[in-house]
């Protein structure tokens, strides 16, 4: 069993290797579930850059044509390209009525929605709904023990909470990393970014694919939005 942490803002931050980053929770205190994963106000991270790799049509490859190095951040809209039921399972189309941003789409029916706040902007991956994920291929550099720090946002306060989980692809099987990781309601509207600090996930070393994983809209009609997911040696 991990044990529950309570920890601030400003040390969280330090303790990530941010201490330089702009947080707008200054040291207020962050809140800790009894899984041990700790929330606090996401630092700022710059905008990703577009690719300009050109994938084979129906073929799994990285976004930027190589995998990501992990450590390191995983922007959470720069999914494999392959397209759905390869490197994505994308199941409605109706999104609560809502448009993604045209800055965003990549034309592959996930919906992108452009943001701008909190001190930060970029693309994110938003009205996901369960049974739904996504896979990135990435290059774990060192095998051992990691933090996965998750950066969310949700504007629904119905319970239970909605929940997600990373896994590692062996073939087909997808293998848990993390135990179904609680959404907590962050604010409304959708403005305000938590991390969601995760530890004690081992890791194998070398090339491999990854997901995330939507498992429950619980209450909530979506799981929330997601940014990104960064890896730290423990």
């Amino acid at each position: 069993m991990k044990m529950t942490k309570i920890i601030t803002v400003t040390a969280a931050l330090a303790a990530l290797g941010l201490a330089g980053c702009q947080s707008t929770g200054g040291s207020e205190e962050a809140a800790a579930d009894a899984s041990g994963v700790t929330i606090f106000k996401t630092a700022n991270f710059p905008e990703a850059p577009k690719t300009d790799f050109t994938p084979t049509p129906g073929e799994q490859a990285p976004y930027y044509g190589t995998p990501v190095d992990i450590p390191g951040v995983v922007q959470n809209e720069n999914y494999d390209f392959g397209g759905q039921g390869v490197s994505f399972n994308e199941l409605t189309t109706d999104k609560n009525g809502q448009k993604g941003s045209r800055k965003c789409d990549r034309g592959d029916g996930i919906y992108l929605t452009f943001r701008k706040i909190q001190g930060f902007k970029g693309c994110v991956i938003a009205w996901s709904t369960e049974n739904e994920w996504v896979e990135y291929t990435v290059d774990v550099k060192e095998a051992g023990t990691y933090t996965v720090n998750f950066s969310v946002v949700q504007g629904f306060q119905e319970e239970p909470r909605p929940t997600f989980k990373l896994q590692r692809m062996d073939g087909d099987t997808a293998v848990d990393l993390t135990t179904d990781v609680s959404v907590p309601f962050t604010d409304f509207p959708w403005a305000d970014w938590h991390t969601l600090s995760y530890p004690g996930v081992e890791m194998t070393a070398g090339v491999q694919t990854l997901r995330i994983a939507y498992t429950s809209n619980g209450g909530a009609k979506t799981p929330g939005n997601m940014d990104y997911f960064e890896f730290i040696k423990e």
